[in-house]
């Protein structure tokens, strides 16, 4: 049974506070698995949710903001990067986020964990979202976790980098996509808590 969140936001300003959104990615996964090697790049893959946000909306309506110099460091990305953070017609409004939010996440009495990369962005970013759309956080502070302090604690002292890519995963991650992001890490924390630390070869 799955008893854990994993979210992503792309966004176009570094500050957490007031940054447009472009999009997010979500995936409920079971901790357990994780443990006995359950899950594949794949698996998880399907498993996941994800939402294009109307950036202009945002600016507009919320007060987030574009920084240029995010914009930039966009410019200097893959194509394929870059074209998945143009507008489409598809574009969501920021007032249905966290209805989506919630409903592609687990009962928040099942989730035991919520895990971002960064705690000081990505839960600053909805915790913003929510205040400005007066709802309260979709989940309890104190369940949330950071898989890069996860990771780094699992890898203590073998010399890898918290964002390394494991073997089985080479050829398949897509760099700035918020589902490849968050199906990367959970698999980064399924071959460290299967190889108890054993070894794993890494960038």
């Amino acid at each position: 049974m799955d008893n854990a969140v994993i979210y992503d936001f792309e966004t176009l300003s570094q500050n957490a506070v007031d940054a447009a959104v472009v999009s997010c990615a979500i995936l409920s996964f079971d901790m357990d698995l994780l443990k006995v090697n359950g899950y594949s790049y794949s698996d998880l893959l399907d498993k996941t949710e994800f939402i294009k946000l109307d950036v202009q909306d945002q600016v507009k309506n919320w007060n987030r903001k574009i920084d240029p110099a995010t914009i930039e460091w966009w410019g200097k990305q893959s194509k394929e990067a870059v074209d998945k953070i143009k507008p489409s017609k598809d574009d969501v409004p920021l007032t249905e986020f966290i209805d989506w939010f919630v409903d592609k996440s687990i009962d928040t009495k099942q989730a035991k964990y919520y895990f971002t990369r960064n705690n000081t962005f990505d839960p600053v970013i909805l915790q913003t979202i929510c205040s400005s759309m007066k709802e309260p956080m979709p989940y309890i502070w104190w369940k949330v976790r950071d898989t890069k302090s996860f990771i780094m604690g699992l890898a203590y002292e073998l010399n890898i980098r918290d964002d390394f890519i494991p073997p089985d995963c080479e050829g398949k991650y897509v760099k700035h996509d918020p589902r490849h992001d968050i199906v990367l890490d959970v698999m980064r924390m399924q071959i460290l808590l299967h190889s108890k630390l054993g070894i794993v070869t890494g960038k």
